[in-house]
């Protein structure tokens, strides 16, 4: 991470670090890209690349990386990434379509049709996490919950509307 303290002009040496044959390297290169955040977004097609290309910690991380730099493209990439089983890589994508605000949201409602209820769990954690600007979620997630209140439906909806303010 020590790159990452450099900030911007460490951006292009990470980007090529990527590219090692060494996993833990290439981690470590984007766990600091993601750590620079949005002035890292020339990493945006490298680590896209990342996300749909490679398992395991490697794609979790990169998935983590593109929300931190608030990358919007990576969008729909993240959308099919929340429906993986394993649990880092669902996570990573959940929070970083959280981090992507209001330009994940119309996918993320589309997703609360999945025929997975856990993976519309994950889509209502989200879009609770975005807040304010879901806004245009809350009659879909509304209807997704079906008349029943469910709490994390019921959590997303005060987050949304601004009725509770933990994340």
């Amino acid at each position: 991470m020590a790159l990452s303290n450099i900030g911007p002009g460490a951006v292009w040496p990470l980007i090529a670090a990527l590219d090692s044959t060494d996993d833990s390297v290439r981690i470590g290169a984007a766990r600091a890209l993601g750590a620079i955040g949005p002035a890292a977004e020339a990493a945006g097609p490298t680590l896209l690349a990342l996300l749909d290309g490679e398992t395991g910690a490697l794609q979790a991380t990169a998935a983590w990386a593109l929300g931190k730099i608030q990358w919007d493209e990576a969008v729909p990439h993240l959308l099919t990434a929340i429906e993986h089983p394993d649990g880092e890589l669902h996570d990573n994508a959940k929070s970083a379509l959280a981090r992507l605000g209001s330009a994940a949201v119309p996918g993320l409602i589309d997703k609360l049709g999945h025929d997975d209820h856990r993976v519309r769990l994950r889509v209502v954690d989200a879009l609770g996490a975005i807040g304010p600007a879901a806004r245009d979620a809350l009659p879909a997630l509304r209807a997704a919950m079906g008349g029943k209140p469910q709490v994390n439906y019921v959590s997303a909806i005060e987050k949304i509307e601004g009725k509770r303010n933990e994340p």
